[in-house]
């Protein structure tokens, strides 16, 4: 209940459910501003790490390959080599 309905778009879910984690997580944790910005450096690492694990669990569990290991597949890749540009999609303020 405490999270945006889901939308047909995939990606569009993705970004929306990651950036209103990140909002509520900061606003809980009462960040700093500089603070702020060096944990989701963090976040950011562990948030690559469980794309890759969710990336592997639905592969298991799937026959084809969902649209969703598609989409997730294309954020991980992005995460990788483009990280500062991920931190301004996914966790804009």
């Amino acid at each position: 209940e405490n999270y945006p309905t889901l939308f047909l778009d995939i990606e569009e879910t993705i970004i929306t459910q990651i950036n209103f984690f990140w909002k509520d997580y900061a606003v809980k944790r009462g960040f700093a501003l500089s603070r702020k910005k060096n944990f989701l450096k963090r976040v950011c690492r562990y948030l690559t790490l469980r794309i890759l694990m969710i990336i592997y669990e639905l592969l298991l569990e799937e026959e084809e390959v969902p649209q969703t290991v598609l989409t997730l597949t294309t954020l991980f890749k992005k995460m990788i080599e483009e990280p500062r540009e991920v931190q301004k999609i996914y966790f804009y303020d």
